[in-house]
């Protein structure tokens, strides 16, 4: 009764993977063509400015009085501003379905399940998230049909990969950022109550546990961050963990599997990236103006024309003395 529908079991899982690693596909082309990329220097900056721009010289409107000085507000650019990437934490949200293989109807085996990771991106492509997830698990059982639950937590240790940035280049502005991830496993179970009253018509359930239980294995998925601002991101994410044959109290000579559909909030602890300035070649100094010419020396005034001197006056004649009168007769 226990190997009873593993083979579906299996099969079930094997489609799941195969439409997860579709979705994938599907949503890296999108990803990487949602924004124009402006990788510069490969994944970690981009330049702000379209290629090519770099010869092009950035100069400010002038006239009238300003035209005279464009000479001196003309820039040509020596390397382009830059976004680049800047390693942060993070933290997910997250809350949906899961459902574990088994031997009943797919929907008699769905419940509940959440999880809480807190990631570090150490690049633009590369990053790590330690996780807390679970909920609640299902089982079944074929003759007589009858449906078990039990309560598990998980803690998880994945390594994420950004395909978007792996295959398009760093792009903070991007709207859609699918991503991969895998990692180990370790699942806490309690409370299998259910499992432990099943009618199983006197057959010993091999695997069945009644004190709480831990069980390792591992886990790998595929998720989709959409853009709403800087700092916060829609999270949609499909996830798929392996674990021991121990999980369902089952024995079926394979690994239990249960598989989670969630949807949440991713939020930057930080910025996330950071733009630096375009880098201008130093203006040449313009020519010293030529110095204004001399003016003129003044024309040396004439000199006036020399006076003829005066002609002396002549000297005076002498006057004659008068010559003295006669004496008298009567002496």
């Amino acid at each position: 009764m226990e190997r009873e529908g593993g083979f579906t079991e299996m099969k079930r899982a094997k489609w799941l993977i195969a439409l997860l690693m579709i979705l994938a596909m599907a949503f890296t082309a999108i990803g990487c063509g949602s924004a124009p990329d402006n990788t510069a220097g490969g994944p970690g900056a981009s330049t702000q400015d379209p290629a090519g721009e770099s010869d092009k010289n950035t100069e400010t409107p002038a006239g009238g009085a300003e035209g005279a000085e464009m000479s001196e507000t003309m820039k040509k650019i020596k390397e382009e501003g830059k976004t680049v990437f800047k390693p942060h934490a993070y933290l997910q949200l997250q809350g949906g379905a899961a459902h574990t293989l088994g031997e009943a109807k797919f929907m008699d085996l769905i419940s509940p399940a959440a999880a809480l990771n807190l990631g570090y991106n150490f690049s633009p492509v590369f990053g790590m998230r330690l996780g807390a997830s679970g909920w609640q698990g299902k089982g079944g059982w074929v003759a007589p049909a009858q449906v078990h639950d039990y309560k598990f937590a998980q803690g998880n240790l994945d390594l994420v990969l950004d395909l978007a940035s792996l295959f398009g280049g760093f792009n903070p502005d991007r709207v859609v950022n699918p991503y991969l991830f895998g990692g180990g496993a370790y699942a806490y179970g309690f409370e299998n109550d259910g499992a432990n009253a099943l009618n199983t018509n006197d057959y010993d359930l091999e695997y069945l546990w009644k004190e709480n239980k831990g069980f390792l294995g591992g886990r790998f998925g595929l998720g989709f961050n959409f853009r709403l601002s800087d700092a916060v991101a829609l999270t949609l994410e499909g996830n798929a963990s392996v674990l021991d044959d121990h999980f369902n109290s089952k024995k079926a000579g394979n690994p239990d599997w249960q598989f989670n559909a969630l949807a949440g909030l991713k939020i930057n602890l930080g910025k996330s990236y950071k733009r630096t300035e375009p880098v201008y070649y130093e203006p040449k100094p313009a020519p010293a103006p030529a110095p204004a010419p001399a003016p003129p020396a003044p024309a040396p005034a004439p000199k006036p024309a020399p006076q003829p001197k005066p002609a002396p006056a002549p000297a005076p004649k002498p006057t004659p003395t008068p010559a003295p009168a006669p004496a008298s007769a009567s002496r």
